[in-house]
């Protein structure tokens, strides 16, 4: 169970940062804490956010879509898209760093990505820790340093993981996704997901086609993979307890499959988690 005195102060300071970002539409905000709440909902800004996280998962719902966003990655949203989020525990390290669009900036900072972090990226989200609040070009050190984090962007960073999965409106299906979520190491098909929710399978199909735009197949494959990703970054299990874990029966099938959708393989990845 929440502390409540834990989530209603994570709540007074979600909600006084986003009061205090209104106030300098000009500046760059910094703001680094324990997310304190588990659920933030549904806001905007009038700046970009580059939104890293430590200790926890967190879930941005935004454009009609799940992003899932792990260990050593952050995730770009931009100006102006209505964004929510869940997060697995009150401790959640959130590190946000607010930026003013810049006049004919790259493509890249007008869709939301999720996207890996160097350690060069890192040490620098890192120099921010203790500067809260406002940073303007009077304060030229800070400012430079800062704007310099959005410039290399889009130079590190060529490719968006895909780390995103669209939100079921029918009720039915998303309790079927609910359960694929929450029981991936078990055998699931079709056939018994449809059996086990009261439905024909060929209903079953129709739904994830016209609600989620995905086949059954392919929405549990990504399920799998972001459960993959987030175990590889916990560093709990081994890969092969990993590819059991997320339902597969083998590993090197697990490890191609894995590179076909992250672009390299789960040893790979082990190494910049």
């Amino acid at each position: 169970m929440l502390d409540p005195y834990v989530t209603a102060t994570g709540r007074a300071i979600r909600e006084r940062v986003f009061l205090d970002l209104e106030k300098n539409p000009d500046s760059i905000y910094c703001h680094n804490a324990l997310c304190g709440e588990t659920v933030i909902p549904p806001h905007k800004h009038d700046r970009g956010q580059l939104v890293y996280t430590e200790g926890g998962r967190v879930y941005i719902t935004a454009n009609d879509k799940i992003w899932y966003l792990p260990s050593r990655h952050y995730i770009w949203i931009p100006a102006g898209v209505e964004h929510s989020m869940k997060i697995s525990t009150p401790s959640v390290q959130l590190w946000t760093i607010y930026f003013p669009d810049w006049e004919d900036e790259p493509d890249f900072f007008k869709r939301i990505g999720i996207y890996p972090v160097n350690n060069m990226l890192l040490e620098e989200i890192y120099f921010t820790k203790n500067w809260v609040g406002h940073i303007t070009r009077e304060n030229k050190s800070r400012y430079f340093f800062v704007s310099g984090i959005k410039a290399i962007l889009p130079e590190i960073n060529d490719y968006s993981l895909p780390f995103d999965l669209p939100v079921p409106k029918d009720e039915r299906l998303s309790k079927v996704v609910g359960y694929m979520q929450n029981n991936l190491n078990e055998h699931i098909t079709i056939t018994n997901m449809a059996k086990q929710h009261g439905m024909s399978e060929s209903t079953l199909a129709r739904l994830f086609k016209k609600d989620l735009k995905m086949s059954f197949i392919s929405y549990l494959g990504t399920l799998r993979i972001l459960r993959s990703i987030e175990l590889l970054a916990a560093g709990k299990l081994n890969i092969k307890e990993i590819c059991y874990e997320v339902g597969y029966e083998s590993v090197p099938t697990f490890s191609n499959i894995f590179k076909k959708s992250v672009g390299v393989r789960p040893t790979t990845y082990l190494k910049v988690c």
